[in-house]
């Protein structure tokens, strides 16, 4: 993920996130195997919603209509959310089968994975969360995990301006006129990091420490 030359903490975390129907959801965990715990219980969540509409109501469940219809579970994305011990170096290729899976049936609306990633925490003041900056078109992404909003949002204004901007043929763009930009093919947002148990553990006795 990009980073830029700000104060870093004394902690690093995965990061990882999907895409469903334009939204980001965003997760962050001690281990890449956790965070794609994570990511693939969200997707088991997702699909037992669209279960649930299937039985309730079988005709309107044809129609799609919702961020989650259209999704199921996987043999891996079933063995990526259970406690089995996963050889990390296979890590990587399970998850880009279940990109591959989800990204070409036409039925979900899920757009983007990005696998975890071991990135560092940036900023100074800690709460009881943590916030990722994104931008995410294609193939191309970038993010940026801070200890509270305000970083979070100078440093996306700041990658706007002299990273994404100049890469489209207009430096100096604002974050607003970067979401027009990529409305309907891409997404940029500042939203709260979803943590692991380990995490939030973590995150709540920083903020209690003076």
């Amino acid at each position: 993920m990009a980073q830029t030359d700000h104060t870093s903490s004394p902690m690093s975390l995965y990061a990882g996130w999907v895409t469903v129907d334009g939204q980001c959801y965003p997760f962050g965990a001690e281990t890449k195997r956790r965070c794609l715990q994570m990511i693939a219980k969200f997707i088991c969540s997702m699909a037992e919603k669209h279960a649930d509409l299937q039985r309730e109501e079988p005709d309107f469940a044809l129609l799609c209509p919702y961020w989650y219809s259209g999704v199921y579970i996987s043999s891996d994305i079933r063995r990526l959310a259970s406690e089995e011990a996963i050889d990390p170096d296979t890590l990587d290729e399970i998850m880009r089968d279940v990109a591959d899976d989800y990204l070409g049936n036409q039925a979900t609306k899920i757009t983007a994975f990005v696998v975890p990633m071991l990135v560092p925490v940036f900023g100074q003041t800690i709460g009881d969360t943590l916030f990722i900056a994104m931008l995410d078109k294609s193939d191309d992404f970038a993010g940026y995990v801070t200890t509270d909003q305000v970083t979070a949002e100078n440093w996306l204004t700041d990658y706007v301006a002299q990273v994404f901007g100049p890469s489209v043929g207009k430096p100096g763009m604002s974050v607003e006129a970067a979401k027009i930009a990529l409305k309907g093919k891409g997404v940029i947002n500042i939203c709260p990091l979803s943590l692991s148990p380990n995490l939030e553990m973590v995150m709540s006795l920083a903020a209690l420490t003076p």
